[in-house]
This record gives C-alpha cells, sequence and structure tokens, in this order.
C-alpha cells in the first residue's frame, strides 16, 4: 500500500521539479511533505518549499507555527509563514480565510514553481456548477488542474487523491510522525476548494 502512495505521488508530481507544499502541520499535509521529502532523498533535482497560514482564527496558532517551523527545519525544508487578517463581511469566516489562504500561496509561489495541496479521497470538494459538495474520490480528472479562481495562473496538484485519511494516518504512525489536531476540524481546509473540473 505504502509502494502504491509514494509511486502515485511520484506520478502526479511529473515532470513538476519546482514544488510549494501548503502545509498546515496537519495529518494529511504532513504524510505529503514528509512523502516529498523522500522523494527528494531519491532525486536530489526535486526542490521544495513549504507556505504556512497563519490565520489568527486559534488560540493555538502560535504553537501551530512552532510546530510547523520545527518539522519544517528537520527535514531541510524551507517554510514561509503568512500572518494574514481577515477582511469583514458577508461571505463568512471561512470564505474569508480561503480567500486570504489563495492570495498568500500567489504571493509566496516563485517563477517555475506549482502549489502541492493534501487533498485525499475523504475531503469534500464543492463544485460550484452543481453547488453542492461531493467526495474528492468521484473527481479523478482533478488531481491536476488550473484553478480558474482565485489562482488564474497557477499550477496546482494533488497527489493523495487516491489515499483515505485513513492510509494516511497508517503511513504517519509508521513513521511516527508528529502532526497538528485542529480543534476546529479544518486539517488542509488549504485544499476543499471548488473543484471547476467538467
Amino acid at each position: 500500500m505504502f509502494v502504491d502512495m509514494t509511486a502515485d505521488i511520484a506520478h502526479t508530481l511529473h515532470p513538476h521539479r519546482q514544488l510549494l507544499v501548503a502545509f498546515s502541520g496537519g495529518l494529511d499535509s504532513t504524510v505529503l511533505l514528509h512523502q516529498l521529502v523522500l522523494l527528494r532523498e531519491q532525486d536530489p533535482s526535486l526542490t521544495l518549499r513549504a507556505v504556512h497560514v497563519h490565520h489568527g482564527l486559534s488560540a493555538h496558532a502560535d504553537d501551530w507555527v512552532a510546530h510547523c517551523r520545527q518539522i519544517c527545519q528537520q527535514w531541510q525544508v524551507p517554510l514561509v509563514v503568512h500572518h494574514v487578517t481577515l477582511a469583514r463581511g458577508g461571505l463568512g469566516v471561512e470564505a474569508h480565510a480561503r480567500a486570504a489562504r489563495y492570495q498568500a500561496f500567489q504571493d509566496t509561489l516563485n517563477a517555475g514553481e506549482v502549489l502541492v495541496t493534501a487533498q485525499h479521497q475523504d475531503d469534500p470538494v464543492r463544485n460550484p456548477a452543481a453547488g453542492v459538495k461531493t467526495r474528492a474520490a468521484v473527481l479523478p480528472a482533478c488531481r491536476r488542474w488550473r484553478h480558474p479562481l482565485p489562482l488564474p495562473a497557477v499550477g496546482l496538484l494533488r497527489p493523495l487523491l487516491n489515499e483515505t485519511r485513513e492510509s494516511l494516518r497508517q503511513w504517519a504512525l509508521a513513521h511516527q510522525l508528529s502532526w497538528i489536531e485542529d480543534e476546529s476540524n479544518q486539517d488542509d481546509t488549504y485544499d476543499r476548494i471548488s473543484c471547476a473540473c467538467g
């Protein structure tokens, strides 16, 4: 199972060699970053950076930043931390937080980099055409895509779409990884984004 996961990730990433990983420090993005670090050991031409967005929505947000810094230092992955201030208005906190993340990603991406996120089969994805949420597993065509809004010029890769949260948990336990448990159950909401496929 683990061999298949690693091979699947490598296949999804090809031919991209410069990756910016959306890293919340939660289970999903921790497993993703760990997998990419292992792939980098096999192929030194792979370059990794990580980005963490501090929304200030949780009393634990500063602790999460410290955790992410520690992990990235341990794995020798440069980390960029963005502190964002959410807009006020009728869109709601989640929508404003998502918009702030996207802006942070866009501000962080270097020329030639693609954004890599940790969405998996058990994550909900909203299809704006249908106006409903579905499961990521039913949208295999979205493994690679260019999101029309709000990242019009950014390549986005989601190499964990064949994985379940349980398979990610098993990987993390097998490799003795540590991760953040978000009390709001919004781990890797970087990746719960509208899918415009189809």
